[in-house]
């Protein structure tokens, strides 16, 4: 499942899982306070107007349901700020990697060079893909953190990856769509599963 740009018709679908999803710790440690629903369908919102411009969404898709994102918003014309979600049972695949990978790299095609992301202390997942990446963590509170990276590659090579990278992932996911759809038509002929 590779992470690819959200389309512009699934601003419900991000909502879902958003407020689906991420519910109790995992909203909690997503925006650094117990979130309620409106508050995860109004950052949606905000978000939405500045898609492809100052924000970006990437979404990992599965069986037709967005299970995981990673949402980039430019703060400075060079610095852009991070936050990924991961659907509970979707974790410790490689996802959340995957991710900041795609982030990082669209975020510096459009002209960052330093990317960061700001976590809670118990937030380890965030902590262990911050240091994998060589960010720099600094503590800004007492429980909050930020984590920094600077991003070497150039704007150029950014943007190629990027173009690539999103033609793979399309192509990923029409496969993986088509192998399900294929697999639920067989079961219900088949007369494994209720209609």
């Amino acid at each position: 499942m590779l992470p690819r740009k959200i389309l512009s018709t699934e601003k419900q679908k991000l909502i879902e899982h958003m407020v689906g999803d991420m519910v109790g710790e995992d909203r909690r440690l997503r925006f650094g306070y117990s979130a309620k629903d409106e508050a995860v369908t109004s950052y949606i919102e905000r978000s939405w107007t500045r898609i492809g411009k100052g924000d970006q969404w990437f979404v990992v898709e599965d069986k037709g349901r967005i299970v995981a994102t990673c949402h980039i918003s430019f703060v400075t014309d060079t610095q852009a700020e991070m936050g990924c979600t991961v659907a509970p049972e979707y974790k410790s695949q490689g996802i959340g990697q995957a991710l900041f990978d795609r982030g990082a790299n669209w975020a510096r095609a459009k002209g960052a060079t330093h990317v960061y992301m700001q976590c809670l202390s118990e937030n380890r997942v965030i902590q262990h893909i911050a240091k994998k990446n060589g960010m720099t963590t600094v503590t800004l509170a007492p429980g909050e953190k930020e984590a920094t990276v600077k991003i070497e590659r150039s704007e150029l090579a950014a943007a190629s990856h990027d173009a690539v990278t999103e033609t793979i992932a399309i192509c990923d996911g029409i496969v993986r769509t088509q192998q399900w759809l294929f697999e639920s038509i067989m079961k219900r002929s088949l007369g494994l599963t209720s209609k």
